[in-house]
């Protein structure tokens, strides 16, 4: 009977003891940093598998086929019409008509209670509408000018993790000039408003596989983030509403609702791991597909558990010379990093750890350094690359 308890015990302990939550996103454990992001696109996506929710899932997305690169642009914030900003996202895509708009910074704090978006930049910008009009010197201007938005548009609210929904309500106003000759407007100010209604639901946590050029990923533990985006516009002209007749020439409408909608995996390494853009709202048609290439650091030629691998770089690159390194098993032995012409630069233990902090010296130039971990019998068991920019 003890034997029998004794063994049961054992085997509920263990199940406790190895099961595996959802993340729990935060400002401490959400990673990001205010650089350059490279994104994968994929070729058919709208032939890839629609992402199911539910608890403790494996998305096994490695069979998609890599296409091409963009990239997102971000960096450090330093405009002083947002002085909390941590990182601005550069050169986003205001449309005013369609296919016509104007690019803009948007700033992003981050803090103890959020990632979020709160206000926009843009630069003095003219486009011809000349084609549309029959005159060619008929043009939109917008004016340089800066939008404090009413509250945060949450991109995440902390804590953040399966089962949380979000709500946000955000004013976007666009100010431009108008000359069109044939209605007598000579820079006639204008205005487009845009109210965005944001719901997003964690609906799904588990491990995502992902491809990379030389293979695929271990499985990433992620969130997976279900989000509505209604947007409501208004347009005036001289400070009125701008009539229908000119609105409808354009192609647009007062009072037009424009709808999309996403599924957002998340991890702790980057501001979003892999997106899904849906056509309509019922998440029935896909798109597009685009995935972080910082997924690369996730990449690894087995699964096994028992074979070393660092699963986690961050940052990286990185902006100081701190690197920090995760292990998908306990470790020890010795990390060492060298430069492109093989010289070491640096030489640090780890003792029984699934990870080590590494910081370069001060005076290490910006580059593309190798790490490699060996273990006490001074065999590489685990290597990989570290990128420094200053």
């Amino acid at each position: 009977m003890k034997t029998a308890l004794h063994l049961f015990i054992l085997v509920f302990a263990y199940t406790i003891v190895s099961a595996q939550g959802p993340l729990v996103l935060t400002k401490q454990n959400y990673k990001i940093s205010p650089t350059p992001d490279t994104l994968y696109t994929v070729q058919n996506a709208a032939l890839a598998t629609i992402p199911a929710e539910g608890q403790n899932r494996t998305w096994d997305y490695s069979s998609l086929v890599i296409n091409s690169t963009i990239n997102s642009m971000f960096e450090p914030a330093g405009n002083v019409n947002f002085p909390t900003a941590y990182c601005a996202g550069l050169d986003l895509f205001e449309y005013i008509i369609p296919l016509r708009g104007f690019y803009y910074d948007e700033y992003y704090d981050f803090n103890n209670d959020y990632f979020a978006g709160i206000g926009t930049t843009f630069a003095d910008t003219t486009f011809s509408i000349g084609d549309l009009t029959g005159n060619p010197t008929d043009n939109m201007r917008a004016l340089a000018q800066f939008w404090n938005y009413p509250g945060p548009r949450y991109i995440l609210k902390f804590p953040y993790t399966y089962g949380t929904t979000v709500q946000t309500n955000t004013l976007h106003e666009s100010n431009y000039t108008l000359t069109i000759a044939l209605l007598g407007f000579t820079n006639a100010p204008a205005k487009k408003k845009a109210f965005f209604t944001v719901s997003d639901t964690v609906v799904g946590w588990g491990k995502l596989i992902l491809p990379v050029p030389d293979g695929k990923t271990l499985p990433i533990s992620v969130l997976l983030s279900k989000r509505y985006v209604t947007e409501t516009d208004s347009f005036f002209i001289n400070g009125l509403p701008a009539p229908d007749a000119l609105l409808n020439s354009f192609g647009i409408s007062q009072g037009q609702i424009l709808k999309s909608s996403k599924y957002i995996f998340f991890n702790d390494n980057t501001k979003s791991l892999m997106t899904f853009d849906f056509q309509r709202q019922d998440f029935s048609r896909i798109l597009s597909i685009l995935f972080d290439k910082k997924a690369e650091e996730f990449a690894g030629t087995t699964e096994n558990p028992d074979t070393p691998t660092a699963y986690e770089v961050f940052p990286n690159p990185s902006l100081n010379g701190r690197f920090s390194l995760n292990f998908n098993r306990n470790m020890t032995g010795v990390i060492i990093v060298r430069n492109a012409l093989g010289q070491q630069i640096l030489r640090q233990p780890i003792e029984n750890g699934y990870s080590v902090d590494l910081q370069l010296p001060d005076n290490t130039p910006p580059g593309l350094y190798f790490y490699q971990l060996n273990n006490t019998k001074s065999e590489i068991v685990t290597s990989g690359k570290l990128m420094l920019v200053r």
